[in-house]
This record gives C-alpha cells, sequence and structure tokens, in this order.
C-alpha cells in the first residue's frame, strides 16, 4: 500500500515539475487506490478521516493542474482571488459530499425514507459537483 501511494505522489510531483499532464491523473488514481486498499484491507471500523482524504486528492488535482498553467501574465488580485475561492469552494464541496456519502453508509435506519434521502443527495451533490469540475476546465 506504501509503495501504491508513493508511487503515486512521485507521479503528481514529476508531473507537476516535468509539466506531463497525463502524471497527474494516474497519480492522484494511485494515492486514492492506496488509501482504499489500506481501509478495506484495515479492521471494519468506520474511518472517519475519508473525507479529508477525499479533499487531499483535490487540492493534489487543483495544485497540481495549475503548475502546469504557463504563466504568461501574472494576473490581478481579483482573479487570483476568484480562483482560490473557486478551489477552496470546490475542495469544501468535495469533503461535504464524501461527509455524506459516508453518512449515508453507515446510517442504521435500514430501508427508511431517511436512508434513501441521503442516498439521493448524495448522489445529487456528486452529479453536481462534476458538472463544477467539468464547468471549470471547459
Amino acid at each position: 500500500m506504501g509503495a501504491l501511494g508513493g508511487l503515486g505522489v512521485a507521479l503528481v510531483v514529476l508531473g507537476a515539475a516535468l509539466r506531463i499532464a497525463e502524471a497527474l491523473p494516474v497519480g492522484i488514481a494511485l494515492g486514492g487506490a492506496a488509501y482504499g486498499l489500506f481501509l478495506v484491507l484495515g479492521d471494519d471500523t468506520v474511518r472517519l478521516g475519508v473525507p479529508l482524504v477525499a479533499g487531499a486528492l483535490i487540492v493534489a488535482a487543483e495544485l497540481g493542474y495549475s503548475a502546469l498553467e504557463p504563466p504568461l501574465v501574472p494576473a490581478p488580485l481579483g482573479i487570483k482571488l476568484r480562483r482560490t475561492g473557486r478551489s477552496l469552494a470546490l475542495v469544501a464541496g468535495g469533503v461535504a459530499v464524501s461527509a455524506l456519502v459516508l453518512a449515508a453508509a453507515v446510517a442504521a435506519v435500514g430501508d427508511s425514507a431517511g436512508l434513501q434521502l441521503i442516498g439521493l443527495a448524495a448522489a445529487v451533490a456528486a452529479v453536481g459537483l462534476l458538472a463544477v469540475l467539468a464547468r471549470a476546465s471547459a
């Protein structure tokens, strides 16, 4: 698991440093896969840090792709603040969505309507987050 995560980190760092865009998603996916293996192979307790790991993966992606952008012209402070705010909102949204999914996964409410509503809210939030990501990259 550690080797898989280390390889992921190395790919992200090398991809950002050498401007190899294709290395970033592979590295981030390997980092997420390493944590997923840690969760699967560990004990059966719920890891409350999962939303924070999701946020960290989003931060890694944002910083990695920001490093790939050529600094053509120094951006005005307003643009920098807007981009920072968008990135922070994206990370907060990712943490919130993963926390909602985690809450739905551990909820002991059986087949109740409440569980179905939590699952629906998590699915809608995940799709909304993907739409924001797609729009931001366009």
